[in-house]
């Protein structure tokens, strides 16, 4: 005869299996595939971080650093920008300032918005 003992050790082993199971398919499945880009812009769209809109609008987008010159505290950097099949450069004394530069070309163009 079954006991309640023992139905609750296969309940508690099942569980765990499936568990396991729904770990590992997510693990393996995580990098599967292309990013989705969002369906349309936002509202108030030129009041958005250009690089983070960039990113939001087309998550397969790559920033680069290609150059640094000059010396610290006076360095000037270049950035490039992969956003579908255009290239985009942007300089700045920080690398953040010329992603931002790079980003700003790139929502023009790209996406139509006008800063």
């Amino acid at each position: 005869t079954d006991s309640p003992d023992a139905k609750m050790d296969v309940d508690e082993i099942s569980w765990s299996h499936v568990a396991c199971y729904a770990l590992h398919k997510l693990l393996n499945s995580w990098d599967d595939g292309e990013k989705k880009p969002a369906k349309k812009l936002p509202e108030l769209a030129n009041t958005m971080n250009p690089v983070m809109l960039l990113n939001q609008m087309m998550p397969n987008c790559t920033f680069e650093e290609i150059s640094r010159e000059g010396n610290p505290p006076h360095v000037h950097f270049t950035v490039k920008c992969v956003a579908g099949d255009s290239t985009f450069f942007g300089t700045g004394s920080t690398k953040k300032a010329a992603r931002k530069v790079c980003a700003f070309a790139a929502c023009r163009q790209v996406l139509g918005i006008t800063y």
